[in-house]
């Protein structure tokens, strides 16, 4: 009976930690929206969402200067519900209630990340200490703190980011073991979040390269073909639409300084690479986590070619395209930018803590039966 009582608690463990641990980041995350007042971007967006419904397919203009209709229209059925749509005067002056209303939908999508963030860990993780890092980082990031609930789309962003991951993998590895009908809504959510937002067309693209490039070698040619059919055909019904919406002109926009809020690497590169890693992790007592990154010096060649992949692709690529893209365009280089990177680099920062575990668990296994051996 003890033991299976045991047994019990060790398949337990783990879920019942994450969802302690997502109690308190949710938590956290409603704190930070009850103390703070609705800022000016938030309003800004408010007004171009109130009103009768807009024709989506039109390019306009929804608050964050392009003219991608995702969080329009994740926004306007809570809008419609709650008579919010009507507001057209005196926004600071929204009831409290209002406030909350306005956050619903973003509420809902936060949950839903953390559960997606569980389905990742549980995927790709195998220790109680690395889910605990991982979520660990993403409920204290002050940057997916601040826009959880936020009315802007980077509230969306991140879960997005976490469901593209999990979902190009099951589309690679399981794609012979699927049919149709999951086939097709896969390709419906890979369109969805190309066209949600200008990022969409990365969050996709680079989750969908990393699972093809690492799994490339054990799929038989045949269903490789047939997988990099199914994404093409994606990638030719979505492709239209989002030249559509990202050729639009933009709202003409004063010249900001690039490096107002994050150093020029050129000139500061300590302080570009602080305020790098600060706003990936989010927390600076959680700058200690950051020692697994030792974890390439200790593992299996195999895993860290793995890691490091990942750490490239699906963290430093996306961060360096958005800044060129923001040096470019004379535009702001900010961490709210890059805020659905910052779920995966928690990822990998638990994957390297379990990686580092399991090593040394494994080698001090070894060494106390060979011990053992030697007694006998």
């Amino acid at each position: 009976m003890n033991r299976q009582l045991f047994s019990t608690f060790l398949r337990t463990q783990k879920p019942l930690l994450c969802f302690f641990i997502f109690l308190w980041a949710l938590y956290l995350r409603a704190q930070r929206y009850a103390w703070r007042p609705l800022w000016n971007d938030e309003l800004y967006q408010l007004q171009f969402m109130t009103g009768p419904f807009q024709p989506f397919w039109e390019r306009r203009i929804y608050g964050d200067f392009t003219f991608f209709p995702g969080d329009y229209l994740v926004n306007y059925p809570f809008l419609r519900l709650s008579g919010l749509y009507k507001i057209t005067q005196s926004f600071p002056q929204m009831a409290w209630s209002d406030k909350w209303m306005m956050a619903l939908p973003h509420i809902i999508v936060t949950v839903i990340g953390f559960l997606l963030l569980y389905r990742v860990c549980k995927r790709h993780l195998k220790t109680l200490g690395a889910y605990a890092v991982t979520f660990f980082i993403v409920s204290y990031n002050s940057n997916l703190i601040f826009h959880a609930f936020e009315f802007r789309p980077y509230a969306v962003l991140p879960v997005l980011s976490l469901a593209s991951f999990y979902f190009s993998e099951i589309a690679i590895v399981q794609f012979g073991q699927l049919r149709f009908a999951k086939k097709f809504l896969l390709g419906l959510f890979f369109i969805f979040v190309i066209l949600f937002h200008l990022y969409g067309i990365l969050i996709v693209s680079l989750c969908i390269l990393y699972f093809l490039i690492i799994h490339r070698s054990a799929l038989p040619k045949e269903e490789l073909i047939r997988i990099i059919r199914f994404f093409a055909l994606v990638y030719l019904v979505a492709m239209p639409a989002w030249l559509w919406y990202a050729s639009a002109r933009p709202i003409p926009l004063p010249e900001f300084n690039t490096f107002q809020y994050i150093p020029n690497p050129l000139v500061d590169t300590v302080g570009f690479l602080k305020s790098m890693i600060g706003n990936l992790i989010g927390f600076k007592k959680f700058y200690i986590f950051l020692l697994g990154f030792a974890a390439w010096f200790f593992i299996p060649r195999l895993e860290r070619r793995k890691q490091i992949f990942f750490f490239l692709l699906l963290v430093v690529l996306p961060i360096e395209l958005i800044f060129v893209s923001d040096l470019f365009k004379n535009y702001m280089f900010l961490q709210r930018q890059f805020i659905w990177v910052m779920p995966l680099f928690a990822l990998l920062v638990g994957w390297m803590w379990d990686l580092l575990w399991t090593t040394f668990l494994q080698k001090a296994i070894v060494h106390a039966g060979r011990t053992a051996a030697t007694e006998k």
